[in-house]
């Protein structure tokens, strides 16, 4: 890779026009430092040659950037390398189109694709190009769309930037902006909070999603902020800069000599983890770093736990709003349609890849599903991948082997280490941005489907009295005892149907095939049947197996909503022992 960036620099060397340096500092949410940007220019002006090097904390390069010169300085293309986990792009930018070359990690495919270009593109850095192109139209108070690269989609999202006011940053006049995917889910799709200078219109701050992934496989959320303008520098600093080897991991802060969290008073530790634990509550990103502190990940995080305590304490609620026909009705049908959403989709679907959707199709049930408040798709898939390659080892996070009932059950639903969501076991699923916000805010549904059913049940007690009920009935009956009986129902599988039930097939777990928990939780309690051959999308094998979840899903192929069931191959049915 050195001599890939020697062979870049080289034709710019008998350049005579300056070198200009500036540097930002991007930020994580908790105040710590994520990494540092420098940024390199041939001379002053949106369409010169540039180079940016990422940097760790402590100074070392791991990811570098370089963008030649530009006629269309919003639409330029570059060459990106990150040596800590693989990622790679490559964008040319050609006369009627641009090819995007694109790598995920080391483990991901390389990707090709050409794209032809839209009139108004803007590609990467040349964002801030296209702003200062459209500086006056911004400042009138009219929104600007523009189709923009996302590399690792290989393709142009529309995005509307919108000015927001002049505000004052660290003293200098300013100006804010923020940008928006352009698109049906754009009112949930993360956002991007700019502020650029209004004497000479640079970039100051950047608040939103890295273009970098952590060391987690996520795209961060970072603020970045530029202090300073570019200063002119001598080519040999930016030769020397250029040409160090990139490193494959950044050096903790302990190793550096600097003070580590041991050493800090434990009040400010015991308060810096009580507002954690209370951001975590509503995003799950805020100080996921130290979801373990203290190498105790493996014990119940009570703290984190409590709104989950409450969720059971508030079913006896029942004791005051009473019962109505309606009441129960609701809870049922907001029972069933979650309970389809966790076991169609969360887990047939999200997890083993077992039929094919729309990615419209694909959200709707991921909202339906994060509304059960057993977290969002993206943490569900990872963790069953996980259970499903460690089934009943000692890795297996909920297996009534190794941990015992209550452990397999629930607890480990509420340890430290379970908070987290691994997006390296679901690179296929982490692509999607509505998923990841989902799977970051997944108090939001739960949230709102609570204040809709009370909002709902005010109605009907008001416009249809005869119906019996009220908003505190049908928030007790629709959400508490639905959801907590709903949650009860699907985590059976892990501590009751590895231990109770018939084997028909010969696994290196302790699946077991159990009619009652398939009945139950709509075709799960066939756990033998799925552990056997997890590929299919039906688990019950035979036709007197009850699969309710199999029976919608081919109600859903029959509508076209869903494609490409995957079938359970003859050689299965064959290694049946009865």
């Amino acid at each position: 890779m050195r001599l890939v960036w020697l062979l870049l620099l080289t034709p710019c060397a008998a350049g005579a026009a300056p070198l200009l340096r500036s540097e930002g500092v991007a930020t994580l949410p908790n105040g710590t430092t994520a990494y540092r940007e420098v940024h390199w220019q041939r001379e002053a002006g949106d369409g010169s040659e540039r180079w940016v090097e990422y940097l760790c904390p402590a100074g070392q390069p791991f990811a570098r950037k370089q963008m030649p010169a530009a006629v269309r300085a919003q639409a330029r293309g570059y060459v990106l390398q990150d040596a800590r986990n693989g990622q790679a792009a490559r964008v040319v930018v050609g006369r009627d189109g641009v090819q995007v070359d694109w790598k995920e990690d080391t483990s991901a495919p390389s990707r090709t694709k050409q794209l032809p270009l839209p009139a108004d593109a803007v590609i990467d850095a040349g964002f801030d190009a296209a702003v200062r192109a459209h500086w006056q139209t911004l400042l009138g108070g009219t929104p600007v769309s523009l189709p923009f690269l996302v590399p690792g989609r290989q393709r142009f999202y529309p995005v509307q930037v919108q000015y927001r006011g002049p505000v004052r940053w660290q003293g200098l006049a300013a100006h804010a902006m923020e940008v928006r995917l352009d698109t049906w889910f754009g009112a949930v799709a993360p956002r991007l909070s700019l502020v650029y200078a209004d004497a000479d219109r640079r970039l100051l701050e950047f608040r939103g999603t890295s273009n970098l992934r952590d060391a987690r496989g996520d795209y961060p959320q970072v603020t970045v902020r530029f202090s300073a303008p570019a200063t002119e520098q001598p080519e040999q600093r930016w030769r020397d800069e250029l040409q160090r080897p990139l490193v494959s991991s950044c050096v903790a802060i302990d190793s550096l000599g600097l003070p580590s969290m041991a050493s800090v008073a434990p009040p400010l530790r015991r308060r810096s983890r009580l507002l954690r634990t209370f951001k975590r509550w509503f995003d799950t990103d805020a100080g996921s770093e130290a979801a373990a502190d203290g190498g105790q990940g493996d014990r119940i995080d009570w703290l984190r736990a409590l709104p989950f305590a409450l969720l059971h304490v508030a079913c006896l609620g029942v004791i005051w709003v009473g019962v109505s026909w309606t009441a129960v009705a609701v809870a049922v049908f907001l029972y069933a349609i979650r309970m389809f959403a966790i076991t169609a989709f969360y887990h047939r679907y999200f997890s083993h890849r077992t039929f094919e959707a729309s990615r419209t199709v694909q959200f709707v049930f991921a909202v339906i599903g994060a509304a059960s408040v057993q977290r969002g798709p993206l943490w569900w898939a990872a963790h069953h991948r996980h259970h499903h390659r460690h089934a009943d080892q000692p890795q297996d996070p909920h297996s009534p082997r190794q941990g015992g009932f209550w452990r397999s059950h629930m607890g480990w639903f509420l340890t430290r280490s379970a908070f987290a969501t691994d997006l390296q076991r679901i690179p296929d699923l982490a692509r999607y941005p509505e998923l990841r916000w989902l799977d970051r805010f997944d108090t939001v549904v739960p949230v709102l489907l609570a204040a809709a059913l009370y909002g709902l049940g005010a109605v009907l007690e008001r416009v249809a009295p005869a119906l019996h009920t009220s908003g505190p009935q049908l928030l007790v009956w629709g959400f508490f005892i639905s959801t907590v009986v709903l949650f009860h129902a699907t985590v059976t599988i892990n501590s009751l149907a590895h231990r109770f039930g018939r084997r028909r097939f010969e696994t290196r777990d302790d699946s077991r095939n159990n009619l009652w928990l398939a009945l139950l939780t709509f075709g799960e309690g066939w756990h033998n049947n799925h552990h056997f051959f997890p590929g299919t999308a039906r688990q019950g094998f035979h036709w007197w197996e009850i699969d309710i979840s199999w029976y919608g899903l081919r109600v859903m192929a029959a509508l076209g909503l869903v494609k490409g069931l995957k079938p359970i191959p003859a050689w299965v049915l064959a290694k049946a022992r009865h």
